[in-house]
């Protein structure tokens, strides 16, 4: 057939109708939790994920690491939820986070070698590559969701900027040390997403967001 007989299946298939006005009445608000419910289902998520040792790769928080964690992403949440509406995240996000966490630790144990590095026995040294995968987790879940100056332009970046300063605050606190979050983000994507881990076609420029 031709071009202009051809159904349009994206059109069939994924069109987002408006709801009948018969199913209106079917429709109901779902609020966020409240401040204390959310912490009491993050703690209870934190302390099933991170408290048994089954090999040398499981994760074991301390148990700082499991309040900070909890902070991180109940300020990533609120956060969203102020700017963009309830309906921004879900705890799916939360889940995500948990899966974003047990990917970065064992990668980072598996960069530095697992088997060959005696310095990762130690409790100092796993404890700093648990709160680098905490950190990537909310870069992965909530920050590159935060465009750099997109299509809304001064808005995205300034929603971008107040992300930053907030999670910098968190760790401050927390860790009585100043740290750059976006530093950080920044300094595992040129570690990771380079011309010697990827294969970039010529004229495509290796910029933040093609990063990200």
């Amino acid at each position: 057939t031709s071009d202009a007989n051809r159904p349009v299946i994206n059109r069939q298939v994924y069109f987002v109708h408006k709801l009948p006005d018969t199913m209106s009445d079917l429709l109901w608000k779902i609020n966020a939790p409240s401040e204390e419910k959310l912490r009491h289902f993050i703690m209870r998520k934190i302390e099933l994920f991170g408290c048994q040792k089954v090999d040398e790769e499981s994760i074991c928080f301390l148990p700082h690491q499991r309040e900070r964690f909890c902070q991180l992403l109940m300020a990533s949440q609120k956060f969203f939820i102020s700017h963009f509406g309830p309906s921004a995240v879900s705890n799916r996000d939360i889940q995500r986070a948990f899966v974003a966490v047990s990917f970065f630790w064992r990668h980072y144990l598996r960069a530095r070698g697992l088997s060959s590095d005696p310095s990762l026995s130690t409790e100092t040294a796993r404890s700093e590559l648990i709160d680098d995968a905490l950190r990537m987790s909310i870069a992965i879940v909530y920050y590159f969701r935060l465009d750099i100056g997109g299509k809304n332009g001064d808005d995205d970046a300034k929603n971008r900027k107040c992300f930053e300063q907030l999670l910098d605050q968190l760790y401050s606190d927390v860790l009585d040390k100043q740290i750059k979050f976006a530093d950080f983000v920044t300094s595992q994507l040129d570690l990771f997403v380079n011309d010697h881990n990827f294969e970039i076609p010529p004229g495509i420029a290796l910029n933040q967001a093609l990063k990200e």
